[in-house]
């Protein structure tokens, strides 16, 4: 069946774009140097062998935007105002975002709106408004506009975010983008081999989602949370082989994992088989895994 002849579970896009999405405003010097432009950017950037799910986004959005293909990566770009506000804009009031980027997205949607009421009353644009805005967005102003404006006072961001309850389509869209199956063949002298395979699932997020990051243990009912200080980053992770096999690749069998990651699922399901069925324990089994690793993640491409 086509990909595109069934439309992709909103909540999963929500989940995706959690993890690989950008709501993007940029303001730039028009050739004159005087007047200035301002862009609006809903965006998702992925590795071409990923290319299939940036369709499969843009016919969610009933088509509008562009793809724009390129060496090793693809980009799926709404920069339309009226698209902005009659696809993009409603998709997350109805499925919100439940990230840190829920704050993005707000701000996005505030600049929008000015852009929007400044231009339908045919007045000038709030330059200043809108560069406080900015100032909260993702990374902050640029260089450049720092420079430009170095009295502006960012629009505070809240604090903290609500915490929801977990939809595991929303996991699962989230995971797609941002989780990962591995598997590592380890040194153990209590095996006859003396080598041993580990498998296990790992994501994570910016730090200042810790909060979030740790209630996907109750989602699961397993798993841990470390965290990485000086990457400011913090990751959910399970390696309990009977966690794994009880819990974790029942649910992605329920809630599936879409893109190039479900071969890595396949492979990894596959790999638990011959770990469950003591294959591992033999020189031909051990082989057998550690060439199917080889080929997982990275190594698909």
């Amino acid at each position: 069946m086509n990909t595109l002849e069934v439309k992709l579970n909103p909540n999963w896009v929500t989940g995706f774009i959690d993890g690989e999405g950008c709501f993007f405003v940029g303001v730039y010097k028009r050739k004159d140097y005087v007047n200035l432009s301002i862009r609006s950017d809903f965006m998702v950037k992925l590795h071409i062998r990923d290319l299939d799910i940036l369709k499969q986004i843009q016919y969610f959005f009933n088509n509008v935007g562009n793809i724009h293909v390129y060496k090793t990566f693809a980009v799926y770009r709404v920069q339309n105002k009226k698209d902005l506000l009659n696809e993009v804009i409603p998709h997350f009031d109805n499925y919100p975002l439940i990230t840190e980027k829920q704050n993005d997205f707000k701000i996005f949607k505030n600049i929008l709106n000015i852009l929007e009421k400044t231009c339908s009353a045919s007045r000038k644009i709030d330059l200043i408004e809108i560069i406080r805005w900015k100032a909260s967005l993702n990374k902050g102003l640029s260089k450049d506009l720092k420079t430009t404006y170095p009295y502006v006072i960012p629009i505070e961001r809240p604090a903290n975010l609500p915490v929801v309850k977990i939809d595991p389509i929303w996991f699962a869209g989230f995971f797609s983008g941002e989780g990962s199956f591995y598997v590592t063949i380890t040194k153990k002298l209590s095996y006859k081999l003396g080598y041993a395979p580990r498998i296990g699932i790992n994501v994570g997020q910016h730090s200042r989602d810790k909060v979030l990051i740790h209630q996907f243990i109750n989602l699961f009912g397993c798993g841990q949370v470390r965290e990485y200080k000086n990457k400011n980053y913090v990751e959910f992770y399970v390696t309990n082989f009977h966690d794994i096999t009880s819990k974790v690749i029942p649910f992605f069998k329920t809630y599936p994992i879409i893109g190039i990651k479900s071969l890595d699922f396949t492979d990894f399901c596959y790999i638990q088989g011959l770990i469950k069925d003591k294959a591992h324990l033999t020189k031909e089994g051990l082989l057998d895994i550690t060439i199917i690793m080889s080929k997982m993640n990275k190594g698909r491409y």
